[in-house]
């Protein structure tokens, strides 16, 4: 699983920013090689158990440090593996409901012998801007999001994965439960790598979209029941001209046999026109609704599905 760590004390057992911060170490020759030599000392032990980067796993750094040579060489420390920069990206951070802004950056580092870029988000400021900076973020949630960008544009993981995110500050810790991607884990501040509390990523509700163009396959109730309606509307009708025409059969046999209509006497002959014409309404009454085209009320859903 890809995983995001704090630096100081999350990684290392003593804070480093107070004596390696980029304003006081910047006489320093090389910050990349003064951050692998600290590294041999100050890396928490476990530490190299759960940061891993390599074709199978994912690792990144999110710290207010200002110094990512420094960090960058603590990292090649863990690896053991040489670190090499690639690019600087920076974002322009403004804060909700105001007009205050301050950058992130991010720097790209190729891994020996690793196709995955290795990530340190840092903030590039220095002592009013740096402090400025740490007030408007109010927590990693911009390093954490910066950094998962990265990694979906260039195919590292995909939207449905969650990221580990190991912290030893409360504050960045609960902040990031807003993310619901994160699996948050608050690091104590010793010699091991422990892990006092977690939380896993709040579980995703199904797409609406995935519904929305999927096609229905039922009309809702109550048209259901209104086509219901209509049909034994159309069989009770049938219904009754078969009884029409039956009543019209009988009169007419009765005219016959009872009152002798082969005489063709009057009341036999009036008896069996009424029979005939029953006959006949019964049967148009059947045909009619035998042959009558039912069309039942249908939803249109061919309007396009709203988009989010």
């Amino acid at each position: 699983m890809p995983a995001i760590f704090d630096f100081d004390c999350t990684l290392t057992i003593n804070h480093t920013f107070s004596e390696h911060a980029i304003q006081r170490d910047r006489p320093a020759h090389n910050q990349y090689t003064l951050g692998q030599a600290e590294g041999q000392k100050n890396i928490k032990h476990g530490v190299d158990a759960i940061l891993n980067h390599n074709e199978q796993d994912l690792s990144a750094v999110a710290t207010y440090h200002n110094n990512p040579e420094f960090v960058a060489g603590n990292i090649s420390a863990i690896l053991k593996k040489e670190l090499t920069l690639v690019e600087t990206i920076r974002k322009a951070i403004v804060k909700a409901g105001s007009s205050e802004k301050t950058e992130i950056a991010i720097n790209v580092y190729k891994v020996e012998g690793i196709d995955k870029s290795f990530l340190i988000s840092y903030l590039p400021h220095e002592d009013d801007e740096f402090r400025s900076a740490m007030r408007i973020l109010e927590n990693k949630n911009a390093q954490i999001d910066a950094i998962r960008e990265f990694w979906l544009t260039n195919g590292f993981i995909q939207p449905t994965d969650n990221i580990d995110f190991y912290e030893d500050s409360l504050t960045n810790f609960d902040g990031a439960k807003s993310l619901d991607y994160i699996n948050g884990y608050l690091v104590t501040v010793s010699t091991e790598h422990t892990v006092t509390a977690s939380y896993k990523a709040a579980i995703k509700s199904p797409q609406a979209s995935s519904n929305l163009s999927s096609s229905p396959t039922s009309p809702p109730s109550h048209q259901t029941e209104e086509t219901n309606s209509l049909s034994m509307s159309n069989i009770s009708m049938m219904v009754l001209g078969g009884f029409i025409a039956v009543a019209g059969i009988a009169a007419i046999a009765v005219a016959f046999t009872v009152l002798n209509a082969a005489t063709l006497g009057i009341p036999g002959l009036f008896l069996a026109g009424a029979g005939i014409a029953a006959v006949l309404t019964g049967c148009g009454l059947f045909a009619y609704n035998i042959n009558k085209q039912t069309t039942p009320n249908t939803l249109d859903f061919s309007t396009n599905a709203v988009k989010a």
